[in-house]
């Protein structure tokens, strides 16, 4: 069955879908938690293309505002994140990245996995549309 949300792989729609997701403002964030080397944080573009063209920053936790903004700031699709009024501010995003890695950190498993995908960026705020964690 094929989904009617991903277009087949084609050049032309390839690039339709990357513009829709990457406008939309729909990126996924995840953190890792790793015996040794910790607590790391992802971001990355939305759907195919986080592993398509390899659209992905990860940082050890602590991950403040600042330096997921920097994250958020160095994604390939960046400067697709847009809506009606133009490119979409880093903040809102930055401040959900921050969030989500103190909340990683709290964890009391040392394996983990624990993704929001995906997250709608938008001018005001970011929100989480969906969630897995796996613990072990």
């Amino acid at each position: 069955m094929v989904s009617t949300r991903e277009p087949a792989i084609r050049f032309g729609n390839l690039m339709r879908s990357f513009h829709a997701t990457a406008a939309s403002g729909r990126y996924n964030f995840w953190t890792l938690g790793d015996p040794m080397f910790g607590v790391m944080v992802s971001c990355g573009s939305g759907g195919l293309f986080t592993e398509l063209i390899d659209d992905v920053v990860t940082e050890r936790a602590p991950v403040g505002v600042e330096l997921a903004a920097h994250m958020l700031e160095r994604l390939r699709t960046r400067r697709h994140a847009t809506d009606s009024m133009g490119l979409l501010p880093t903040h809102p995003a930055a401040r959900f990245v921050a969030r989500f890695a103190e909340l990683a950190l709290t964890v009391p498993w040392e394996r983990f996995v624990f993704e929001v995908n995906p997250v709608s960026w938008r001018r005001d705020d970011a929100i989480a549309l969906d969630g897995l964690l796996i613990v072990g």
